[in-house]
């Protein structure tokens, strides 16, 4: 697995060769899982070598392998959204 892992590393370093991009080793973080076990990887950039994490925030996603806490989150902030907009749209009790 970690095999596999590396050569996606190195094809996606290739590709950014290609196209004359750059990847910052300071900022690329990896996770590594097949189904909900971690799998133990060391990809290396730039001579350095990235560090693995359980789970990280890419575009307002979580992304882990440890459970559905994203959809979690959404969910409470669907909820908290639904809320406010009944509270607004509700027809409000006149008082004599």
């Amino acid at each position: 697995m970690a095999r596999l892992t590396k050569k996606g590393a190195h094809k996606l370093n290739k590709i950014v060769t290609e196209y004359n991009l750059t990847l910052s080793a300071q900022k690329t973080r990896s996770v590594s899982f097949k189904g909900r076990d971690p799998v133990r990887t060391q990809i290396i950039i730039e001579n350095k070598i990235i560090e693995q994490v359980n789970l990280f925030n890419n575009l307002a996603n979580m992304i882990s392998y440890e459970g559905e806490l994203d959809i979690d989150n959404k969910l409470n902030k669907f909820l908290k959204i639904t809320g406010i907009l009944n509270n607004v749209f509700r027809p409000q009790k006149k008082t004599p």
